[in-house]
C-alpha cells in the first residue's frame, strides 16, 4: 500500500540512522497519548469533568516510556533477533 509505505519509509530511515533516539522517541509520543487517552477515560467514565489534566502524571509516564523504548525494549528486541535471525519481518 503505497501510504503505508510513504510513512514507514521515513521511519525506518530514521531507525537506521538513529536507532536509539528513534525508539525512545516513538515509545514516548506513545506512553504520552496513552496517558492523556486513560486521563480522559477517568475523567468523563467517573463524573469528575472538572478534573484538570495532570501534567506531572503524564510527563512521568512520558519519561518512563521513552527510557524503557529506548535502553529496555530496544536492547530486548536486538537480542531476540540476534537469537532468532530470520524470524522478523
Amino acid at each position: 500500500c503505497p501510504m503505508v509505505a510513504k510513512i514507514l519509509g521515513p521511519y525506518e530511515r530514521a531507525l537506521k540512522r538513529a536507532p536509539v533516539f528513534t525508539t525512545g522517541t516513538v515509545a514516548g509520543v506513545l506512553g504520552f497519548v496513552g496517558d492523556a487517552f486513560a486521563q480522559h477515560v477517568e475523567r468523563t467514565g467517573s463524573g469528575r469533568r472538572g478534573v484538570a489534566f495532570d501534567v506531572h502524571r503524564s510527563s512521568a509516564f512520558t519519561l518512563y516510556s521513552l527510557c524503557w523504548g529506548a535502553f529496555g525494549l530496544r536492547p530486548w528486541l536486538h537480542l531476540l533477533n540476534d537469537k532468532f535471525p530470520g524470524s522478523s519481518v
